[in-house]
């Protein structure tokens, strides 16, 4: 049976990350549907054979979430306007998923800008699941796993 599997990762390709790659060739060698979600590229990444070989650039979805497209860094400003976006736009959530994604996300810690940031990340990754119609989703996250907790709170 053909499943759509998706990876939601912070950084791809990185290539001393190969495990990574191989689970992803192995299974499109299975004939599986694979999506991917990466957050960023690496900076200076120099891909591994196969992800040419397999095409993974044409698989491979990127939202970067601390800088605009022409590589400028986010402001504040910006996050509140790409969260409203997120939060007032049309989507596959309830109202009142988003509100509690949105408390899930608010961390006094952190404070608001990179309470929105998580937001606007965690509203991304949820899109990315649902549009895609993914049944089995592996995040690969790292470091950064926990900032994506709020997923659960959906």
């Amino acid at each position: 049976m053909k499943k759509k599997i998706g990876y939601l990762l912070f950084y791809f390709p990185i290539r001393n990350m190969t495990y990574i790659l191989n689970e992803v060739t192995d299974l499109i060698d299975l004939e599986q549907d694979v999506e991917l979600l990466s957050f960023d590229k690496p900076p200076h990444a120099t891909p591994h054979k196969d992800f040419s070989r397999y095409r993974l650039g044409e698989k491979v979805r990127y939202k970067p979430l601390e800088r605009r497209p022409d590589g400028t860094p986010l402001t504040t400003r910006d996050l509140i306007a790409m969260a409203g976006k997120s939060f007032f736009g049309r989507g596959n959530m309830s109202f009142s998923q988003k509100v509690n994604l949105l408390r899930a996300c608010y961390d006094r810690q952190v404070g608001k800008s990179l309470s929105l940031a998580r937001f606007y990340a965690c509203m991304e990754a949820i899109r990315f699941i649902r549009e895609l119609d993914i049944d089995v989703l592996y995040i690969h996250l790292g470091n950064n796993a926990s900032y994506f907790l709020p997923i659960t709170q959906v």
